[in-house]
């Protein structure tokens, strides 16, 4: 067997970095005992933001940090209807609604 180049680890800690984001967006769906609309939503967004997100970024990462949120485009608008899509949105921001309504009583 033959041991991995140095370019080879160069891609396993892109791709390690970019899944990383992957973690973070099923920690938030996970996070609810029963995921929600405004739950998958935020997951999505921010799963988005880490995608796009510039840092010193090498050609790996930029490289699978593009092709991630190009799938990603692709899945949502395949599978979730745009009435899904709306729902999603619509369900944050009632939460948000529901979260300074609250403040605001107290």
């Amino acid at each position: 067997m033959a041991a991995l180049t140095p370019d080879d680890w160069d891609v396993l800690r892109a791709l390690h970095q970019v899944l990383l984001g992957f973690d973070v967006a099923t920690t938030i769906v996970s996070a609810s005992q029963y995921p929600t609309l405004s739950d998958s939503f935020w997951a999505i967004t921010k799963l988005r933001q880490i995608l796009v997100f510039k840092t010193d970024d090498s050609r790996y990462v930029e490289f699978l940090k593009k092709s991630a949120l190009n799938y990603l485009d692709i899945y949502i608008q395949k599978h979730l209807s745009k009435e899904q899509q709306e729902g999603m949105l619509v369900s944050l921001l009632k939460l948000i609604f529901l979260i300074c309504r609250s403040c605001v009583l107290n």
